[in-house]
């Protein structure tokens, strides 16, 4: 708790501002672009909104550039929070609201979609690939067409709207989910089941 409440000072992000979250590269098959464009949006009716975007440049420093230039012509720079030092990624999550996925290609399994759900946040992604497989059934968990900043924005809106007993809910929703979906016992299980399968 001490260490959000720092990372929020240090981030200067007012302690009532709604913050939606990224965390991972900054590489453009995450879909960023999509994510700053949904964000404008949001900003026009939740002036307390603000963006944080955690996560390493390492060899995207052009990707990195251009998102700084849209978020500078979009005039959002204030609200707009690049974190590239990942140490504080635990402390990160505890700020936001939601955490957004937008890739605009499948991926793998998506660790930080579990690390979302861990630590209690609502998490969007697109729909293809892992994500699929981890959010269908989710109360917490919302998927969108992949390169529609309209309807990323429209959902995280969604979000944001709930009532503070909801959001709490979801909150549950989300730790129970990712426990009992990903949690050591049934990584375990299935490692074990499949040893069985190939030693048959």
């Amino acid at each position: 708790e001490n260490a959000s409440q720092a990372l929020r000072a240090e981030l200067a992000i007012p302690l009532s501002a709604s913050v939606i979250g990224y965390v991972g590269r900054l590489s453009p098959i995450k879909g960023l672009d999509y994510l700053v464009d949904a964000f404008a949006q949001i900003r026009s009716s939740r002036p307390e909104a603000y963006l944080l975007l955690v996560g390493p440049v390492l060899g995207y420093q052009e990707n990195f550039a251009r998102l700084q230039q849209q978020v500078n012509e979009l005039g959002i720079s204030k609200y707009v929070v690049f974190l590239l030092d990942q140490r504080d990624t635990p402390a990160a999550f505890q700020i936001m609201d939601l955490v957004v996925l937008p890739s605009i290609v499948p991926e793998g399994l998506g660790l930080v979609i579990l690390e979302g759900l861990a630590s209690g946040k609502p998490v969007i992604a697109t729909n293809h690939g892992g994500p699929v497989e981890i959010l269908t059934g989710c109360a917490a968990g919302r998927l969108v067409p992949p390169r529609d900043a309209k309807a990323l924005a429209e959902t995280v809106e969604e979000i944001l709207s709930l009532s503070a007993e909801r959001r709490q809910a979801l909150s549950v929703e989300a730790r129970c989910w990712a426990v009992k979906r990903f949690g050591i016992e049934r990584m375990m299980g299935e490692l074990v089941n499949v040893y069985n399968m190939v030693l048959d």
